[in-house]
């Protein structure tokens, strides 16, 4: 009887997981040349492996918007790079608006429900016909800083490559500005359209009041991004919060009046979450229900993830549905 209990238990386990709904599906296309990069023969096959943890580990909590959703990526390095930083995401290699917005490839996919990106829209120096790159920095120096493992558990004086890899993907699915931060049109949106991240941006006023990004001048959003009141205004993220829109960090003015490049800065959450800003050494981070809560405030769905208890019942229920399986077949 106990048995029949824990089979029908199981059975069911199986039958819910047949029946959710398609995770979205990533295709990584390897640019760089033979014995370089991703195909150093030294370090090439971890560091594919990495960053194959890492887009699986987002496909298995992104539910597909229509069947055969798939996000292409061009992964590659840069073997003249001068950056302390281990890398970087273009978040799209080709640029829709949609509604008076701007939203990168692989959002305007998901909203839009069909394939959008072609060779065509995506040619530049990491290949082509891809819906977002990624470009590593692989250097000797940033080689012997980088951990390759796939455990969490890196160096106290590496950085971790599977952690800031998450992070490269999810400025891919959305999470990043597009404000100009050079002198040269200094807080205007590039192409003069906010993206879908930058419409959900706020300034907090003196009166507790706030004043959307997309409702500012140029100079007025220079002010905010290098001031201390800046909010992500999303409603999930806020529930994430416990009620309380959550704060994002600013950005610095140079010295020299331009405003720090990165916009991942002030794309960051204060709090310590997989986005906050870094990499920090010896620390392995992944996403949390903040940065699920901001997804969801772009527009994905995201699935739901067990706790370890429940997940490890799944796992034992499904190795039994083998089991039954393979019993009947004998």
């Amino acid at each position: 009887m106990k048995f029949k209990t824990l089979a029908a238990a199981a059975a069911l386990l199986c039958a819910t997981a047949a029946s959710q709904a398609a995770n979205v599906s990533f295709v990584i296309n390897y640019v760089d040349a033979p014995g370089v990069g991703f195909n150093d023969a030294t370090y090439g096959v971890q560091r594919k492996a990495v960053l194959e943890t890492a887009v699986s580990y987002w496909s298995n909590l992104l539910v597909a918007g229509y069947a055969g959703e798939t996000i292409s990526l061009n992964a590659g390095s840069d073997p003249a790079s001068t950056s302390s930083s281990p890398g970087s995401a273009n978040a799209s290699l080709a640029y829709y608006t949609i509604n008076g917005t701007q939203y990168d490839a692989a959002m305007a996919q998901h909203k839009l429900g069909v394939n959008l990106t072609t060779a065509a829209d995506a040619t530049n120096s990491a290949g082509t016909g891809a819906d977002a790159r990624l470009i590593y920095n692989f250097t000797a120096g940033m080689t012997s800083q980088t951990y390759l493992g796939t455990d969490g558990n890196p160096p106290p004086d590496q950085f971790d490559m599977l952690t800031y890899s998450k992070r490269y993907v999810a400025h891919i699915l959305g999470l990043e500005s597009r404000i100009t931060t050079g002198l040269a049109s200094q807080g205007a949106f590039l192409g003069g359209i906010p993206s879908a991240y930058d419409r959900l941006v706020a300034e907090k006023q003196a009166d507790n009041s706030f004043l959307y990004l997309t409702a500012m001048t140029d100079t007025q959003r220079v002010s905010a991004l290098t001031g201390s009141n800046l909010y992500w205004m999303g409603t999930n993220a806020k529930a994430a919060n416990g009620g309380d829109f959550l704060k994002l960090n600013t950005l610095p003015l140079k010295a020299d009046k331009t405003i720090d490049p990165n916009a991942e800065v002030w794309a960051d959450p204060v709090e310590q979450t997989l986005m906050s800003y870094g990499p920090l050494r010896g620390v392995s981070r992944s996403a949390d229900a903040l940065t699920f809560g901001q997804l969801q405030d772009l527009g994905w769905t995201i699935a739901a993830v067990p706790e370890p208890s429940t997940y490890a019942m799944l796992l034992a229920g499904l190795g039994l549905c083998g089991f039954i399986a393979r019993r009947r077949s004998a």
